[in-house]
């Protein structure tokens, strides 16, 4: 079934209004017609199936709901990714690959060792094609909510959003490094429920960044033997910590499975 996405302020009881492009998309790319079904998501957990009222295409489209709107499970973690701004269009493939392992919110950062072109002159559009990049992502991995994308900062600026987190790691090339599988299996045990990854920028952060990574209570973590690259430690290490809530989720599920649903062990059969 085809996926659209809709704003949760174009959502008013069983109708949905999807603006111009998603609507063009609909319609002259997909070539759908009034009738078809589709589902549709808010980008913040809320979907259903609906039909299409109206396929013009040209300001928008109107969708009438089939069925009541589901609300998805919520996430096993609130991961923000803190991601210095890569050289080329590497930002792009960062964010859509951040999508799809589920992270909460990205947070673009310029720091010391990153290449700025028209920084601050650029910082709103470029949200805005990130934005996009991120919502095409949901929709072609199925995801029901699409991360908060926002503008890129300053470094510093960024910290605080690290600090308020309940485990902040940064990704670090020096000596005193813990593994991050460790650091993210231990936060995961102990219940935590928000997380924020931080990754410099090609040659790393400067010891003075770091220093102050640190000072707002990151954990400096390490990848492995190899130098990854940006993108790789990104997605690497969203990996990693994605995976250890759900490692721990999936395990506690069996054990509730294997004693039955009210915690006790299951009778044998009469």
């Amino acid at each position: 079934m085809h996926r659209c996405f809709a704003s949760p302020e174009h959502w008013s009881g069983e109708r949905v209004h999807l603006d111009a492009g998603e609507a063009h998309h609909l319609a002259r790319v997909l070539r759908l017609a009034s009738g078809d079904t589709v589902e549709v998501f808010d980008g913040a957990g809320r979907h259903a199936r609906a039909v299409i009222v109206c396929a013009s295409g040209r300001t928008g489209m109107e969708l009438r709901l089939v069925e009541p709107p589901t609300a998805a499970d919520p996430p096993l973690v609130d991961l923000l990714l803190i991601q210095a701004v890569p050289k080329a269009d590497r930002m792009d493939w960062i964010i859509e690959k951040a999508v799809e392992l589920g992270v909460a919110a990205i947070q673009p950062v310029y720091t010391d060792r990153t290449v700025r072109r028209g920084e601050a002159q650029g910082a709103e559009r470029r949200r805005e094609r990130w934005a996009r990049i991120a919502r095409e992502a949901a929709k072609q991995c199925g995801a029901f909510r699409i991360p908060d994308v926002r503008t890129g900062v300053k470094y510093e600026t960024a910290l605080p959003d690290g600090a308020h987190c309940e485990l902040f790691v940064v990704g670090a090339l020096g000596p005193g490094r813990r593994p991050i599988g460790a650091v993210a299996d231990e936060a995961a045990s102990r219940g935590l429920r928000s997380a924020a990854l931080l990754i410099g920028p090609e040659g790393d952060l400067t010891s003075d960044e770091l220093r102050r990574a640190e000072e707002a209570g990151a954990v400096p973590v390490t990848f492995g033997r190899q130098v990854l690259r940006v993108e790789t430690a990104a997605v690497f290490g969203v990996s990693v910590l994605m995976s250890a809530w759900l490692t721990r989720d999936w395990a506690g599920g069996a054990a509730r499975q294997a004693q039955g649903t009210d915690g006790r062990a299951p009778s044998p059969d009469p």
